[in-house]
């Protein structure tokens, strides 16, 4: 029971200056992208917008004569363009060939042309990532570059695991890396991952000083089990994980548009799906199906930094 709930990568940590706020930011985000138009689902893709500066609103794409909002995931047509961007900024797309491509402000309204590659139709799945992802992006780059977050959280903040509701999390069984982000709390930290058959002890790490377990490769047999993880100041949180096998996670819906996209692609649309099912019964499957590729993907790396600080909010 809690006593107290409430990239070398730099960690990701928040630095709105009240969750209060911030949930109430992220939510004005999530209401001014709810209308964003979306392309018809035939419309043939070329690549995704992967990365930009600043918040969205200081980018535009034109396509077909008609202006568009820039999100993180968007799906690129042949022919779109980018009509809008600050001085100094840029948009990286990801092309399906997996190859980059940065339109910077001397690119301003040039079509944006297949390379070569086999292109593929509009992916519903990506377009649920965009709206999922770009609120996220936004609220950090409302206060700071997207990747300079090293601010450690307060230490009087209240030790919380958003990536597991008070109800609990299932993940897959097998041998796998696992890792959890976690906030507030005063450092060291102690977690420990235990068996509730027997009490075996899975992993124990002690002297944490960061707000994150080091991904460590476990091998998790299908049962019950307990997380718990303490901090220095005597709070504490224990959470019930489920681990189950792997063909109980639930599949995201088939997808034609992703046959033969980089698999990164489809890891992370897959991942961002299953995080919004079961009320927060998956959010920590969708991390650590996603965190892995942090380093290769953008909008991997964005997915499991929204999942790791809020938690789409399902542990409520």
């Amino acid at each position: 029971m809690d006593r107290q709930d409430g990239d070398g990568d730099r960690k990701w940590q928040l630095r709105t200056p009240t969750s209060v706020m911030f949930l109430l930011h992220l939510a004005l985000l999530f209401s001014l992208h709810a209308g964003a138009p979306e392309a018809a689902n035939d419309a043939v893709v070329l690549g995704l917008v992967e990365e930009f500066k600043s918040p969205s609103r200081d980018y535009k794409l034109v396509r077909g004569g008609k202006e568009l909002p820039v999100r993180i995931c968007d799906q690129i047509q042949a022919g779109d363009a980018i009509s809008k961007m600050p001085s100094n900024g840029s948009v990286k797309i990801r092309l399906t060939t997996d190859e980059i491509v940065e339109v910077t402000g001397r690119q301003l309204n040039q079509p944006i042309e297949p390379r070569g590659m086999q292109p593929t139709f509009k992916s519903n799945l990506f377009a649920n990532l965009a709206s999922l992802l770009t609120p996220w992006h936004d609220s950090q780059a409302y206060n700071f570059a997207i990747r300079d977050i090293g601010d450690q959280p307060s230490a009087s903040q209240p030790l919380q695991i958003p990536l597991i509701p008070p109800a609990g999390t299932s993940v897959a069984s097998g041998q796998r890396p696992f890792s959890v982000i976690w906030l507030g709390g005063t450092p060291p930290f102690k977690l420990s991952l235990t068996a509730a058959a027997g009490g075996r002890s899975v992993l124990e790490s002690n002297e944490v000083m960061d707000r994150e377990l080091p991904t460590k490769v476990l091998t998790l047999s299908i049962g019950a089990y307990a997380l718990r993880l303490t901090d220095a100041a005597g709070q504490e949180i224990e959470r019930p994980l489920d681990v189950v096998p792997e063909d109980a996670i639930p599949l995201a819906p088939p997808d034609p548009a992703l046959t033969g996209v980089p698999s990164a692609w489809l890891v992370t649309a897959r991942a961002g799906w299953l995080a919004q099912q079961g009320q927060g019964r998956w959010l920590l499957e969708a991390f650590l199906e996603a965190a892995p590729m942090k380093a290769s993907f953008e909008p991997a790396g964005t997915l499991a930094s929204l999942l790791a600080h809020t938690g789409l909010k399902a542990s409520r």
